[in-house]
């Protein structure tokens, strides 16, 4: 890092142009030559003065978006609050998907009879969590939920949307509580042209 006490200015001196020349060179320097530049590019490694010192961001003030391809962490790792080391045993967050939506089943533009199920064989639940109806259809239907959880031999089939019509050509979506092995379907009735989607959301 310059330092400038030499080039500070006494009461009544002359300033030099070697002076000045020199007092532009140091600016020079710092602006384009430093680590990170006027314009927010860094040329150089960005190191602390101190270990384990200085903050990148606070709690109020964050960055938006961090883009990097590797990273190493003396201590721990919060995501959404949560500890993503547990026991001292690292979790491999860039495989864990349990977040992501999984389609379970898809219908497009397929007409479906007055309450019978969308799909042949009820879909199979992957992950304990939600699954997620998105549905539209050509006439107004009211739509069912069909579920069987893994431990029990029996269906239970019950409306969606608190019993009332869903509007022909509209999106309806409502997510309901699962558990993986979980058997699921839908249907409707009156009978409709469909557009279906479930999805199968995780839990952390």
């Amino acid at each position: 890092m310059p330092y400038l006490d030499h080039l500070k200015v006494k009461p009544l001196s002359v300033i030099r142009s070697s002076t000045w020349n020199e007092l532009v060179g140091v600016v020079e320097t710092i602006g384009y030559d430093g680590g990170v530049d006027v314009y927010g590019y860094a040329h150089k490694d960005i190191i602390p003065e101190q270990d384990l010192a200085l903050n990148l961001g606070i709690d109020t003030r964050k960055f938006k978006k961090i883009n990097c391809g590797y990273g190493e962490f003396a201590y721990s790792v919060k995501v959404q609050g949560k500890e993503v080391l547990k026991d001292g045993d690292p979790i491999t967050i860039s495989e864990d998907k349990t977040t992501e939506p999984y389609l379970l089943g898809k219908v497009w533009g397929q007409a479906v009879a007055d309450y019978a199920d969308v799909f042949a064989s009820d879909l199979l639940v992957q992950k304990s969590g939600r699954v997620r109806v998105k549905l539209s259809a050509s006439a107004d239907v009211v739509a069912y939920f069909k579920h069987k959880p893994y431990d029990e031999t029996a269906a239970v089939i019950a409306a969606l949307n608190a019993g009332a019509s869903i509007k022909a050509n509209t999106w309806f979506e409502q997510e309901l509580a699962v558990m993986q092995n979980d058997y699921v379907n839908v249907r409707v009735s009156p009978g409709a042209t469909l557009n279906l989607m479930l999805l199968n959301i995780g839990s952390l």
